[in-house]
């Protein structure tokens, strides 16, 4: 039997082996060729559907590679011509600056313009090339930068065009009818004038007398609402202060001699030219000339920048390290099924490593913690109140980031969620990511923070947690009925005299007084129209300098009852109301001065300029409501692929 065996494996030893090798190949090859093919490109992945149409991920990756282009394009631009106060040529982010997912957005606004037929040539992107005037070396070198061909850059060229184009088509359509023009005419243009006289309940508080503990209990009960606790957190955070670690920077005088020998133009001043003594000045001589700047005041002045930008340097560089050191425990926290790190036993001590650093690095880092504030406290709030980090190209300040923060905002949905606006909720959570500054030529400080505690919205337990403020909304409550009062006997002198002519006389001694209770010095008639005409073409409520609240709903009380109504009566009265606001607790005497109504030969003057200026106006609004991304994805009829939380990533 053994011999048997052995023959048949001499005889067919060959063949046995290949089989083996192929067993090989597929026990071990098969798996890795499988995963391979099963492996999704990104780039071949569908991510949604639009205008009928599958929308891949290589469509995205075109697009990132035209913004870019464009980017590119508006940098080169801008640096070429820094003086000149002009908006970037190509200015794509400007269609998606309400977007969480900018490219995709744009390019959906490039499907829609291409599915109205509103398309541009190569040869109209060569043109609008030309007109930006950018050397074609700058050019070739950009793309080369970029690793594209030329034709890349002009099809970006076209597809920003084609969306300008429609955009053009689509708002033209927008226009304001006559009727509408004259209404907004006689909205700015009728006016009255009036003299105006405040009742403020502030000025009649000291006549209230102090409340007892059953009238402070009903006001309580009735009022809750107003003394309901905003949403508040507490923080602390870390600061480095350029200007204070700028007093601790010592530059050598002969490397700012040598600054201003390496950059002579920013030392230099303006001055007229001189005649000499006899001399017959030239008529160009009033024109200014520039000349060097005095030597000590030009080393003072490289000396101040050397330090700010060492103290900038110093600044960034200990708050870098601070970072690292808030950071140490957290490098192996564990993730729960919310995607939310989960506070290890111990975490750095902020006060700690402030002192370990100054101490370090000989320069000084400082430590605050708040009490709990609101989001109007925030702002501020010592240094941080007025810092800031960038996300997604758009400013995110401290008092906006501080509050994205759990319970206040609901949690991510599942672990794989990378949305960057939540930070840890509890008490000594992981700390800011990124640094915040002020963003603009003088940065104050660098910053970063962690919020330590959360309480959210709510209402007092009891009245003794709020009793001041209590007491005091109950006073000015009373105070305001006084005002009320008082306005209403003074307008019985309002239709009897002059108030402006009355406040410039000593015949009304008791009248006198009551100036002298209101705090005002003098009564002169405000002549003010239902509206103003504000920026963008957009109405806005009138400035009326005597009144301090809701001037849009004094004015339109004021015409309501007095326009239609004569400056003085038969009897020889003057027209006079007593305008009440209520939010503002002020009552307002209004004594009617004057009426000046518009007419249609005013209109007539200016109703070409009128017209173009209303019309552009509304087709801003329709633009604006038309790039909106929602709307957006209604026309697209944007199906996504993609889980809510990848999309915004």
């Amino acid at each position: 039997m053994a011999t048997s065996v052995t023959r048949f494996f001499r005889k067919y030893n060959k063949r046995l082996l290949a089989i083996f090798g192929v067993g090989l190949m597929i026990v071990f090859l098969l798996p890795s060729t499988i995963n391979q093919m099963s492996r999704r490109n990104p780039a071949d992945e569908v991510i949604g559907q639009a205008f009928g149409e599958k929308v891949r991920g290589v469509d995205l990756q075109v697009i990132d590679m035209e913004t870019a282009l464009l980017d590119g394009l508006n940098r080169i631009f801008m640096g070429s011509n820094p003086d000149q106060q002009q908006q970037v040529p190509f200015n794509w982010q400007g269609f998606v600056r309400f977007s969480k997912q900018p490219e995709l957005d744009y390019y959906l606004l490039i499907r829609e313009a291409h599915d109205m037929g509103i398309t541009v040539s190569l040869a109209q992107a060569d043109t609008m090339l030309r007109e930006t005037q950018i050397p074609d070396s700058i050019i070739n070198a950009m793309i080369q930068q970029q690793n594209v061909p030329l034709n890349n850059l002009r099809q970006s060229l076209a597809n920003y065009m084609s969306v300008v184009n429609m955009l053009q088509v689509v708002s033209s359509t927008t226009k304001v009818s006559d009727m509408e023009m004259q209404n907004i005419f006689k909205l700015i243009s009728d006016t009255m004038t009036a003299n105006i006289l405040p009742f403020a309940a502030e000025n009649f508080v000291d006549q209230v007398p102090e409340p007892n503990d059953q009238e402070l209990a009903e006001y309580f009960k009735a009022n809750q609402e107003k003394f309901r606790y905003p949403d508040r957190v507490q923080v602390e955070y870390i600061e480095a202060d350029v200007n204070q670690i700028k007093q601790q920077v010592q530059i050598d005088p002969s490397r700012a001699q040598q600054y201003i020998k390496n950059n002579p133009s920013e030392f230099m001043t303006t001055t007229q030219p001189t005649t000499q003594p006899g001399e017959k000045s030239p008529a160009t001589a009033t024109a200014p000339v520039q000349v060097p700047m005095d030597p000590k005041q030009a080393l003072a002045r490289a000396t101040d920048k050397l330090k700010t930008d060492k103290a900038r340097q110093l600044a960034g560089n200990a708050l870098n390290e601070a970072l690292d050191a808030s950071r140490k425990f957290w490098n192996n926290a564990k993730l729960d099924d919310k995607g939310i790190y989960q506070k290890p036993q111990t975490v750095s001590d902020y006060q700690k490593i402030v002192d370990e650093i100054s101490a370090k690095n000989q320069i000084k880092l400082n430590y605050h913690r708040t009490a709990l504030i609101s989001k109007e406290q925030t702002r501020t709030t010592p240094g941080i109140g007025s810092a800031m980090i960038l996300e997604q190209r758009r400013p995110l300040f401290f008092g906006e980031y501080a509050f994205r923060v759990i319970p206040l905002m609901e949690a991510p949905k599942d672990k794989y969620s990378h949305d960057t606006r939540f930070l840890v909720p509890f008490q000594d959570s992981d700390p800011l990511r990124v640094q915040m500054s002020y963003y603009d030529d003088n940065v104050k400080g660098f910053y970063f923070f962690r919020v330590i505690q959360v309480d959210p919205s709510h209402l007092p337990a009891t009245i003794d947690e709020v009793k001041a403020e209590v007491v005091q909304a109950w006073k000015l409550e009373q105070a305001y009925k006084l005002a009320q009062t008082q306005a209403q006997k003074t307008l019985a002198l309002a239709n009897k005299q002059k108030l402006d002519e009355l406040a410039k006389s000593d015949k009304d001694a008791e009248f006198k007084k009551l100036l002298e209770q209101l705090k005002i010095n003098a009564i002169e008639p405000q002549t003010f129209a239902r509206r103003s005409f504000g920026y963008g073409a957009q109405l806005s409520a009138p400035m009326i300098r005597t009144v301090t609240g809701d001037t849009e709903n004094f004015a339109d009380t004021a015409f309501d009852k007095l326009w239609n109504q004569p400056t003085t009566a038969p009897s020889g009265e003057f027209t006079s109301i007593v305008i009440p606001d209520d939010a503002g607790q002020t009552a307002y005497v209004v004594q009617l001065v004057d009426k000046t109504p518009t007419t249609i030969e005013k209109y007539n003057d200016i109703k070409q300029s009128l017209q173009q200026y209303l019309n552009q106006s509304r087709q801003q609004e329709f633009l604006q409501n038309w790039l909106m991304p929602e709307n957006l994805h209604k026309r697209a009829n944007f199906q996504s692929k993609l889980r809510q939380d990848e999309e915004q990533i």
